[in-house]
């Protein structure tokens, strides 16, 4: 199952607020299980810390400023990295069945097949979804 985040009403990108907006976790409730990672965007890098390791990108725009895109987690169970990707043209992302994938969009608009992606989206792939995913620029004709 492939998962789109959007917050009708809300626009987590076109404010300017200080506050963290957490986009993904597992598990979501730290209640039911054990935490193992979270995904936030926030005005600062996450520190290191005994109980997990950090994965942090600095960036800018979509009305926003500067802002980081912190990955915590905890490094007994999973490893985490950040990459980025810009998409001019349509772009085929594939990912090991391992992994579990966390697309946010920063600005501007993508299809994933039928889907309009926006500023703001974040998508999420893992285990059953599909392993190679084709995105392309809003703008491109298909």
């Amino acid at each position: 199952m492939q998962m789109l985040l959007r917050t009708p009403g809300v626009d987590l990108f076109h404010h300017s607020s200080t506050a963290g907006v957490e986009l993904a976790a597992s598990p979501d409730s730290p209640a039911r299980e054990r935490w193992l990672w979270d995904v936030r965007l926030e005005s600062a890098a996450a520190p290191l810390t005994e109980v997990f390791d950090v994965a942090s990108l600095e960036v800018t725009g979509a009305g926003r400023g500067i802002h980081f895109i912190n990955v915590r987690f905890d490094p007994a169970e999973i490893v985490a990295a950040i990459a980025v990707e810009v998409l001019q043209v349509e772009a085929e992302l594939s990912r090991p069945e391992s992994e579990i994938w966390i697309t946010i969009i920063e600005s501007g608009a993508v299809h994933d097949g039928s889907f309009l992606v926006k500023t703001g989206d974040v998508l999420v792939w893992e285990g059953d979804d599909p392993l190679t995913v084709t995105l392309r620029p809003a703008g491109d004709a298909q």
